[in-house]
């Protein structure tokens, strides 16, 4: 008696197993999931979905080939007003902020394209909470000179991309930037950027 109530007990289980996968197995055939991606399966993360433990990081140079994994992740700065006390001595966090914000007023293009497809609509626009250390080196790629040189705080309204990780192949990221400053004696900023992206397993 004992060994036939075991065993309608594991018929009982086996059955609802069958049911169970049966049931989804129509659901899934009778209401097809859509999927909505961009033509490279590129996917971003937003401000209100990073991943665990981001970091704000792009280690990527600028018109360069590089080969990350897939399960590495990118982080693109598209464009950053960053105004610090070396320029601007004296002035407090908040005008600092105001700022860089303001710096940024006067941009005319900002647009990235990942393998061909404007995907611009994906910038985040974010700004500082707190100030933060801006260092700049004696020596720089920009030539900037003292009392910019050196340690100071400074306060920041950034845009970037943040993406998932991306599909296994080659991936192009183009970023174009069209800065014009309201002041007569400043140029014009038109900065292009190209990365041949290798994505391995």
């Amino acid at each position: 008696m004992v060994k036939l109530m075991h065993l309608l007990s594991l018929y009982s289980i086996r059955l609802g197993l069958f049911l169970t996968l049966l049931i989804s197995t129509i659901l899934i055939i009778g209401n097809p999931l859509k999927l909505y991606a961009s033509q490279s399966g590129v996917g971003f993360y937003s401000s209100n979905s990073p991943p665990a433990s981001a970091v704000e990081k792009n280690v990527n140079a600028r018109n360069q080939k590089c080969t990350i994994s897939a399960n590495q992740l990118l982080y693109l700065t598209v464009y950053s007003g960053v105004c610090n006390d070396g320029e601007y001595p004296g002035k407090s966090a908040a005008d600092l902020l105001k700022c860089g914000q303001d710096s940024n007023k006067v941009m005319k293009l900002m647009q990235v394209k990942v393998d061909g497809k404007d995907v611009s609509s994906n910038i985040i626009r974010q700004s500082t909470s707190q100030s933060f250390i801006f260092t700049i080196p004696p020596i720089n790629p920009y030539e900037l000179k003292e009392p910019i040189v050196g340690k100071h705080n400074a306060m920041a309204e950034s845009y970037y991309l943040f993406f998932k990780p991306m599909p296994v192949g080659d991936h192009i990221i183009e970023l174009e930037v069209i800065r014009v400053p309201l002041e007569a004696n400043q140029p014009v900023e038109h900065d292009v950027a190209k990365w041949d992206i290798k994505v391995i397993p």
